[in-house]
């Protein structure tokens, strides 16, 4: 066996292995041993016909690609190991010529990361702040939420429930395909009101609902800015018709820029008696609160939580950004395909946790599984690269978990308390004491303790190493005077 190497791109290499004739021969030779075993030739009992009958009678090529079945992995994991080469997936083979037989390995190797000056990153920090706004929006919809829908007899309000019957059109829209709610100028009869009040040659029909619900509401922008105010103020089945020039920035990229036209016949109008927000409406929200400031300190500190959740996973998309940006890194494209054949099966499951299987998602969806493959990718090359460079971190940072750590997270994603059942319990337990649990937490304890190290960095500009410097010099400044310094 002779072997050569090229190094190539994305962290692979290729291995050519000749393979010398005489070694093949004993490959062609067990697998004339296997095939005749089962063959039925005529004139000769299973087992006992010589090998040169045997290959007149199967079809060309059969016995060599028997043969390359056991010989290709062999020959190919003898070349692995006989070079050394430390490998992270099975490599990918083709034969490239078979006298003298030639066998082509591209090898995924393990991923080479370099980190640069990620100790250099630095990233401004946003405090989050809930504004009394924020929190008025909240229990203003606490209040309506908790309010029923009456039909009133009165015009249209902000903050009502209106039934419509709608129909809008618009200049310049590209087609669509025909469907029982769009209609194009050529439905519409000569002599109908819609044609004399205008016959725009470009003008298509991209809404007609005979029983809409729709909520005005000052912020609203669908399906226009100003519909909400146009239709205030009409009463019981009043029509109403106008026209409204959509902004350019507009969310809806078709209407964008363009010119519509509305016409509105108000069929039911419903408003809600809102009960004062006061204590006794703050006792029925919920489990109950003792007051209305008690319900708005709840508010005003679950917003806080939350916000402050969102802007920590900002800062940190932010921080592990800029540390990419400055990485440099390669990894094999073996490693995003099985990231990609992670998050079909997790996508598979969440489906079928839904009562249904992927392929009928696929169908209804006219999507093939070529397309989603596709979607997932960049998701997946991000997943990868995040990994990797985490994975950097903790080895240059040297960060461990601690056995404390990693069963707390243990309890925390099996849900394990102590309301459990003792079935429940022992179900947990098993997984909590299952290997693959164990290694699966230690490693994203680990990298929660890497991110929270790159947040660290960018925020404060204290390293590991600045710490333990910290906590062997007994003279060292105090944390406020280290701050003011920097």
């Amino acid at each position: 066996m002779k072997v050569s190497t090229e190094r190539i791109p994305d962290s692979q290499i290729v291995l050519n292995i000749e393979v010398d004739d005489d070694e093949f021969e004993v490959h062609k030779n067990r697998a004339y041993k296997k095939i005749v075993q089962q063959a039925n030739v005529p004139g000769f009992r299973k087992g006992k016909a010589p090998r040169r009958v045997l290959e007149q009678v199967l079809k060309p090529g059969a016995l060599v690609e028997e043969a390359l079945e056991t010989l290709v992995p062999e020959f190919t994991a003898k070349a692995i190991q006989s070079e050394g080469i430390e490998a992270v997936g099975q490599p990918t083979v083709e034969i490239e010529q078979e006298a003298p037989l030639i066998v082509k390995a591209t090898v995924p190797l393990k991923p080479t990361v370099d980190l640069g000056d990620y100790q250099s990153v630095r990233v401004a920090w946003e405090e989050s702040n809930v504004t009394e706004d924020e929190i008025t929006e909240v229990l203003e919809n606490m209040q309506r939420d908790g309010t029923p829908w009456e039909p009133v007899d009165r015009a249209i309000e902000m903050g009502d429930m209106v039934t419509l019957k709608l129909e809008a059109w618009g200049t310049g829209l590209p087609p669509l395909e025909p469907d029982e709610n769009t209609i194009s100028n050529e439905d519409i009869p000569a002599d109908s009101d819609e044609d004399k009040t205008d016959n725009t040659t470009d003008e298509r029909q991209f809404m007609n609902e005979d029983d809409w619900t729709y909520y005005p509401r000052p912020e609203s922008e669908f399906p226009a800015p100003g519909f909400s105010d146009a239709i205030i103020g009409m009463s019981q089945n009043e029509e109403r018709e106008f026209n409204i020039a959509i902004p350019k920035d507009h969310s809806i990229e078709d209407l964008a820029g363009k010119e519509t036209r509305y016409k509105v016949t108000l069929k039911e109008i419903k408003g809600q008696d809102l009960a004062p927000m006061d204590d006794e409406w703050a006792k029925g929200i919920g489990e109950g609160y003792e007051s209305f400031d008690a319900l708005k300190l709840s508010v005003t500190e679950d917003l806080s939580s939350r916000k402050e959740e969102e802007v920590k996973q900002n800062y940190e998309t932010e921080v592990l950004k800029q540390v990419i940006e400055g990485a440099t890194l390669e990894f094999a494209p073996i490693m995003v395909n099985q990231e990609i054949e992670h998050l079909l099966r997790t996508q598979a499951e969440r489906l079928r946790s839904m009562g249904m299987e992927l392929e009928s998602y696929l169908s209804m969806s006219g999507t093939t599984i070529e397309d989603m493959v596709e979607q997932m990718r960049p998701d997946a090359e991000s997943r990868v690269t995040n990994s990797l460079i985490l994975g950097q971190v903790i080895e240059e940072e040297s960060i461990e978990a601690t056995e404390d750590e990693i069963q707390t997270e243990l309890e925390r994603v099996t849900g394990l308390d102590e309301n459990a059942t003792p079935e429940q319990q022992e179900q947990m337990k098993q997984l909590i004491e299952s290997e693959e649990a164990r290694t699966s937490v230690q490693r994203s304890v680990k990298q929660r303790k890497a991110m929270d190290s790159l947040v660290t960095i960018a925020r404060d500009g204290t390293t590991k190493a600045d710490n333990t410097k910290e906590g062997e010099d007994t003279n060292s400044p105090t944390e406020d005077s280290e701050t003011t310094d920097k």
